[in-house]
């Protein structure tokens, strides 16, 4: 978004983030945040509640920006940094936690599950940052 050359090229990328980033957000509220729950980790599920709530916050606030402004960069910038700290805590901590509570079988359920949530609300990208249950990205 950052290398974008004009305008219009911003709000397009801004756009394709939005779609990405709530999908994945959508399917891990449906799906693993309430294995998260179920593995006795009610806290930490709360919490990444919280953190996703407030990225789409800050995404909606981003939109009302001028796309070319040093605004808009910090507060791109900002929220980039929010999810690279809801990642590191959930992929290095969160989820090999709780996967390590959950036999295969379940683990293979959930990542079919998360897939379809995935699925249905970005559609034909949807391998674009789907991941597996143990938290490794496939593919953002």
């Amino acid at each position: 978004m950052k290398s974008a050359p004009d305008a219009a090229a911003r709000r397009a990328a801004l756009k394709e983030l939005g779609v990405l980033l709530t999908g994945h957000a959508i399917a891990e509220e449906a799906v693993i945040y309430p294995a998260m729950t179920e593995a006795g980790e009610t806290g930490k599920s709360g919490l990444a509640y919280q953190e996703q709530q407030s990225v789409k916050v800050q995404m909606a606030m981003l939109e009302a920006l001028d796309p070319m402004s040093d605004d808009f960069d910090d507060k791109l910038e900002h929220i980039r940094g929010a999810v690279e700290h809801h990642m590191y805590r959930e992929e290095g901590t969160w989820f090999p936690k709780v996967v390590e509570e959950l036999p295969a079988t379940e683990q293979a359920r959930i990542g079919l599950r998360y897939a379809e949530e995935y699925q249905r609300y970005v559609g034909g990208d949807a391998g674009r940052g789907a991941m597996n249950f143990s938290g490794a990205p496939t593919g953002l």
